[in-house]
């Protein structure tokens, strides 16, 4: 018995030592943290309708729950009676009702986003397809993905369940490539803007979901190529991950295809310099053209042309000469809802200043890890440049530049690029210098929150606060799957509620 006794203090002794020695590290635990106290803000600050597209989105999940994607005039008129009846969308944003039609500027506020049907049947931003159905004129990725959330009535979870796999990729990636700090740093910029804030708490909107797709797919393949000594299958998976959700995203928001030929081209580029065998690069790149030929066949079946979108003819448009007005206009709103866009800037400067002096360097290790550094960060900056560029000539958000909400929104998709180049200058700063600037930009992240919804009296719906689990993120799922509509629809929660309307709101501007 003393011998059995000795023996279990022993190894009882052995477990505790063990379990000291092997520290569990903080930075992943930080992280988890760092998203849980996002998501708790997220779900419990007071949902609300802040632009016309909110409710098509709105409108087009429902429809979608119903068993519908596109609708037939007969289906479309009950559609639009049985939103009103129930209250998943107010009256005021459907029938075409005066409020819809007034001002701005020639054919009324709405201009380009016409009331799909018009008279007794129409709904904000639908139209009517050349197929002769009606649609959202929304792209239909995001409606897709947040269904099956708006079914078991949790539609504000949609974009934090998507930002959750954003948050993991980035840390993974950044930890590989930085550090685990850097990986920390790289979550903690991700979630913490104004654009990131606002447009999860959004969950009526694509634009947090498409830009975490965005997130998800650069991060998964920058850890495929920095993870040279895994074995090719798993690389292989890991990637064709990542270039799925960079599908997907293109699917939720046209112009994130401008992340995907990015992606396509840097892993052809690299792929012999990170040890990716040819016959992964012809699967990755097989994938991409399924997924591309999927959404293709998607819009020739519900817009009538493989090109087509639900936008109408001559809304979507751009030009050189809006570049400067939105480069002096709506680039620094943009800054001031993502600062770390300035860590990013300074990241690269330093980045290829150290690279230009490579040659004063005599470790030849360290010359490999500047020309690593340079490869990625020049990667990330592509794609980061390429967003902005594509929006710097939007000729929508020239006229639209003192609603900041409104404009900011089509930089969102860039904010993983953003969060990597500026982890990436936070990680070879000395931890306290990088722990300070951390914090203030989290703080600030709150202050441009607020600015951009105009806390809580801004926004078309108004509302009132509701929590994650009392019916404010979507419906319980619909009877009567297929076939006619029903006549009558649960009612709807999230983003606002029925209450308000859409008088002297912005237009929708497009592009998703």
């Amino acid at each position: 018995m003393r011998r059995d006794n000795g023996h279990m203090a022993t190894t009882l002794s052995e477990i505790i030592t063990s379990a000291r020695s092997k520290k569990i590290s903080k930075e992943p635990l930080l992280a988890v943290a760092l998203f849980a106290i996002f998501s708790i803000f997220v779900l419990l600050t007071t949902h609300k309708y802040l632009e016309p597209d909110d409710y098509s989105y709105k409108a087009a999940i429902a429809a979608l729950a119903s068993g519908h994607i596109r609708l037939n005039a007969t289906q479309f008129s009950t559609f639009v009676n049985s939103l009103t009846s129930s209250g998943v969308l107010p009256s005021s944003v459907l029938h075409g009702g005066p409020a819809l039609r007034g001002g701005g500027g020639p054919g009324g506020l709405f201009s380009g986003h016409s009331i799909g049907g018009g008279g007794s049947s129409g709904m904000l931003q639908w139209h009517k397809m050349a197929t002769g159905y009606y649609m959202t004129e929304k792209n239909y990725g995001y409606v897709l993905l947040a269904t099956p959330f708006y079914m078991i009535g949790l539609l504000n979870f949609a974009p934090l369940f998507y930002g959750g796999l954003a948050a993991f990729a980035l840390y993974i990636s950044a930890s590989r490539w930085l550090g685990r700090r850097g990986g920390l740093y790289a979550v903690a910029l991700y979630l913490f803007s104004g654009l990131s804030i606002t447009f999860a708490w959004r969950s009526t909107m694509e634009t947090f979901t498409d830009a975490s797709l965005v997130a998800t797919g650069v991060g998964l393949i920058l850890w495929v190529f920095l993870a040279k000594e895994r074995r090719q299958r798993v690389r292989l998976a890991v990637g064709g991950l990542g270039f799925l959700a960079l599908s997907m995203a293109t699917f939720a928001r046209y112009t994130d295809l401008v992340a995907l030929l990015v992606a396509l081209v840097v892993v052809m580029v690299f792929a012999k310099r990170s040890q990716i065998e040819r016959s992964t690069l012809v699967s990755w790149y097989g994938l991409v053209f399924v997924a591309m030929a999927g959404i293709a066949l998607f819009d020739k079946w519900a817009y009538g042309a493989f090109t087509s979108t639900g936008y109408s003819s001559g809304v979507i448009t751009f030009s050189l000469s809006s570049i400067w007005p939105n480069l002096t206009s709506v680039v620094p709103q943009v800054i001031v809802a993502l600062p770390a866009s300035l860590l990013a800037l300074i990241a690269i400067g330093y980045v290829v200043s150290r690279y230009l002096n490579r040659r004063k360097v005599s470790n030849e290790e360290l010359k490999v890890t500047i020309g690593r550094d340079l490869a990625v960060v020049m990667s990330l900056s592509a794609a980061w440049f390429g967003f902005w560029l594509v929006y710097l000539a939007y000729n929508w958000t020239v006229n639209q530049a003192g609603a900041s909400v409104h404009v900011v929104r089509f930089y969102v998709p860039a904010i993983s690029f953003v969060a990597l180049l500026g982890a990436f200058l936070l990680a070879k700063a000395p931890k306290v210098a990088a722990t300070l600037v951390t914090v203030a930009v989290m703080a600030l992240a709150f202050v441009s929150f607020y600015h951009l919804t105009g806390g809580s009296n801004h926004g078309l719906g108004g509302g009132v606060p509701r929590g994650p689990f009392a019916g404010g993120a979507g419906s319980r799922a619909f009877a009567g799957q297929g076939g006619q509509l029903p006549g009558g629809f649960p009612p709807g929660g999230g983003a606002g509620g029925a209450g308000g309307g859409a008088s002297g709101a912005p237009g929708g501007g497009g592009l998703g």
